[in-house]
C-alpha cells in the first residue's frame, strides 16, 4: 500500500476494557512492532499483528512531508521475511493492544502500552489536514500529542522497549 498518512495523535485517560470491547465494529489487535535501522529521514519498521487466531506479517517504510502528513509505504511479508529483516533492528520490539473502532465515520486507534496503566494514545486518521472530527465523549483528553516526537512509537520503543 502506498500513500499518505494524515493523523492526529492524542494522550488519553486508559479507558476501561469492557467499554472499548462494547464499541459497535471494534476490532482488538495484538501488535509487536520493531524499528530498523534506517538513514536520516526514513522510518522502517516490520509488525506482527495478531487478530482473531492470525498473524499478518507487515514491512512499512515512513518519510515525513508535513506537520501532519507523511508519506507511508506498507506490504505484507512472509513470517521468514520477517525474522530475517528483525536483524537488523534498531529498537526492541515494542508491544501494545490496538483497540479499532469506527466514530462519526472515523476509525479510532487506541494503542494501550504494558508499561502505562493509566493511560494511551489515541490516534484519528485524516483524508485532509484540516478535517474536523469528534472524539467519543467517553474518552477522557489529557492532551493532544500529534506533533510530541517523544510520544512517537519509535520513541517510545527506544525508551521502553520490551518493559511488560
Amino acid at each position: 500500500m502506498k500513500g499518505q498518512e494524515i493523523e492526529r495523535k492524542f494522550v488519553v485517560r486508559r479507558p476501561d476494557e469492557a467499554w472499548l470491547l462494547s464499541r459497535h465494529g471494534v476490532r482488538v489487535i495484538a501488535i509487536r512492532q520493531t524499528y530498523l535501522k534506517a538513514p536520516e529521514g526514513l522510518e522502517r519498521r516490520v509488525r506482527a499483528s495478531g487478530e482473531n487466531g492470525a498473524t499478518r506479517y507487515t514491512y512499512t517504510e515512513k518519510s515525513s512531508e508535513a506537520a501532519l502528513c507523511r508519506r507511508e509505504e506498507e506490504r505484507e511479508i512472509t513470517p521468514a521475511e520477517y525474522e530475517r529483516l528483525l536483524l537488523e533492528r534498531e529498537s526492541p520490539t515494542l508491544k501494545k493492544t490496538r483497540y479499532a473502532f469506527p466514530y462519526e465515520g472515523h476509525t479510532m486507534e487506541l494503542d494501550c502500552y504494558p508499561f502505562w496503566e493509566e493511560k494511551a494514545v489515541l490516534e484519528v486518521e485524516l483524508s485532509a489536514p484540516e478535517e474536523t472530527f469528534s472524539l467519543p465523549p467517553e474518552i477522557e483528553l489529557l492532551r493532544e500529542a500529534t506533533e510530541d516526537k517523544t510520544l512517537k512509537n519509535r520513541a517510545l520503543a527506544l525508551a521502553a522497549g520490551e518493559r511488560d
